[in-house]
């Protein structure tokens, strides 16, 4: 009666005095809302009236045929309820509408309408018809038709007109997680895409993006954010997977395998760039973050204990053999740039140290001897580390009194001071 009441009196008197197979002929009308209208009709009169017969009868499905084939309006040929396709479809009734491309007005209207899952939407289209939303001001006859066409794909089983709103799975049953993902990235407009593969992908600064596309800094957030939503949002549709994905990220192991579906390489890297921010911004992520960094910190102070670090350097690639797992071996190469007072020569892909004091240098080496060595050879040593290559011999000598008298430590009886 709510779609009575919504149209002109004279409308409604047309309307009442239609019979079946008009109504059947009347655009958006099948047989689920015919069946409907004839148990109210039946009731308000008081009068007992079968609607499957009535709906069964010759004369009503050549009307139906004749109708479809010679008009120029699009009625939905209903062959099954839509609540009942999308359990043949293997789609949850219950999918959140933000997994659903319809037009965004169509999805602001079902907001205002605490419409929220695709069952909601299809039960209210079913009940209401295309005619009251095209007389819903701002949702325009452009979007209605969407909304309109989806219901009747779905009504219909047409997996390939599905495809459209939802990410169905290639093989025509239930919905996939890697087709959504392809569709939010490959739906992006060309600007927004470069954008956010410059902002993800290559770590490029919110004030360089925004720079860059002559756009403000909020609309840099709002677009990337958008993104990261659906994204966010997919994820959470598919949790057995996402845990999964979860878990291996937490680990630092690659996890675009898990999943499945053939991705290009371009979209492979925006999608992942994309799952590592959703991760990364969540509870989990900061609890992971916090972990690598004590993991870091822990390798940091093995090196700078190494006993070769101040004498010929540590090989980076011998101590990550034996203290780093291989998932963390990139991130810790990267950590040892300007980290602490230790760095990595790439030259010589070995670890050193920035700035050792010439006694801690002579200490490390006098500790790798085991007899008194002369001062010429230990002056010979000292020139062949990293950081005093250029060190005298008579300044270890003259040093060697100020050493002996402030560090007990010092091994004083390892260097021939005469020699």
């Amino acid at each position: 009666m709510e779609w009575y009441e919504t149209r002109a009196s004279d409308t409604v008197t047309g309307f009442l005095a239609m019979d079946g197979i008009t109504l059947i002929r009347y655009p958006t009308f099948g047989r689920v809302k015919v069946r409907r209208l004839i148990e109210i009709v039946s009731s308000a009169l008081g009068v007992q009236c079968d609607a499957d017969h009535l709906l069964n009868e010759t004369e009503l499905d050549n009307e139906i045929s004749s109708s479809n084939s010679a008009s120029n309006v699009v009625v939905a040929p209903t062959v099954r309820p839509a609540k009942e396709s999308l359990e043949i479809l293997e789609i949850p009734a219950d999918l959140p509408l933000e997994l659903v491309r319809l037009p965004v007005r169509i999805l602001h209207y079902c907001k205002d309408h605490h419409i929220r899952t695709l069952g909601e939407f299809l039960d209210t289209w079913e009940s209401l018809g295309e005619s009251y939303f095209i007389s819903v001001p701002n949702l325009g006859r452009k979007s209605v038709g969407e909304g309109q066409s989806l219901w009747i794909a779905i009504c219909q089983g047409d997996i390939e007109g599905v495809k459209r709103w939802l990410p169905v799975d290639r093989s025509g049953r239930g919905l996939s997680l890697v087709e959504g993902l392809l569709d939010a990235v490959q739906s992006l407009p060309s600007h927004h895409r470069i954008l956010l593969e410059n902002r993800l992908v290559h770590g490029q600064t919110l004030e360089d993006s925004s720079t860059e596309f002559g756009i403000t800094r909020e609309r840099t957030r709002q677009v990337e954010s958008q993104l990261l939503e659906q994204v966010a949002n997919l994820l959470d549709w598919f949790p057995r997977i996402r845990d999964d994905v979860q878990a291996r990220w937490m680990k630092g192991e690659t996890f675009m395998d898990r999943l499945g579906g053939e991705v290009s390489a371009a979209d492979h890297d925006l999608i992942e760039a994309s799952i590592r921010r959703v991760f990364t911004d969540r509870p989990e992520g900061a609890a992971r973050e916090l972990e690598l960094e004590s993991l870091m910190e822990r390798w940091h102070e093995k090196l700078k204990k190494h006993p070769d670090l101040l004498v010929e350097g540590v090989d980076l690639e011998d101590f990550m053999q034996a203290e780093v797992p291989p998932e963390h071996r990139e991130t810790f190469c990267l950590s040892l740039d300007g980290k602490g007072r230790i760095r990595l020569d790439h030259t010589t892909g070995r670890v050193v140290h920035t700035g050792p004091r010439l006694r801690e240098v002579v200490k490390a080496i006098l500790a790798r001897e085991d007899d008194p060595i002369p001062l010429t050879w230990l002056h010979e040593l000292v020139r062949q580390t990293p950081t005093h290559a250029h060190v005298e011999r008579e300044q270890i000598y003259r040093y060697r009194i100020q050493w002996k008298s402030d560090d007990p430590d010092f091994p004083r009886d390892k260097v021939l001071w005469l020699q």
